[in-house]
């Protein structure tokens, strides 16, 4: 289950204040129909102060608004600083749906790896065991239907 213990699994009607129920390091991506409400998420993740990733969708036009919204609120530009937006990797150009989900998927899988960069232990099979065991099924397969 990829939703947190103790989040409402149901879609909240105040998606910002279910920021408080997620665990330390969550990687939020705040790309809602509303600025009023991506602005409100983002602020409830940044409150937090222990988000591994905030990205954010839009414009740099919607961005500055937020930088002024936030300044209005008296915090000062370390608070926002870290803030992604336009979230996704500038390198995958495009704007079609699919485009953009590969350029915030490709962001987010680069910021987690620097983060992971410490694991030294593989956790389960090589390609290489992997492919022997899949080619002993083949095998066992092939042999089973020859015999039938």
């Amino acid at each position: 289950d990829l939703i947190p213990a103790g989040v409402n699994k149901i879609v909240s009607d105040s998606p910002a204040h279910e920021v408080e129920h997620f665990p330390a390091g969550t990687f939020y991506i705040v790309m809602t129909h509303n600025h009023p409400l991506d602005f409100d998420i983002t602020e409830a993740a940044l409150k937090r102060g222990d988000a591994a990733y905030v990205g954010l969708i839009g414009s740099e036009t919607k961005w500055s608004r937020f930088k002024m919204r936030f300044e209005h609120r008296q915090y000062d530009k370390d608070f926002y600083r870290s803030v992604r937006c336009p979230v996704g990797l500038s390198e995958v150009p495009g704007k079609l749906p699919m485009e953009v989900a590969v350029s915030i998927a490709a962001e987010v899988i680069a910021e987690y790896a620097k983060g992971s960069s410490e694991k030294t232990t593989q956790q389960g099979l090589s390609w290489r065991q992997l492919k022997a065991h899949s080619d002993a099924l083949n095998e066992k397969s092939t042999e089973t239907s020859l015999s039938s």
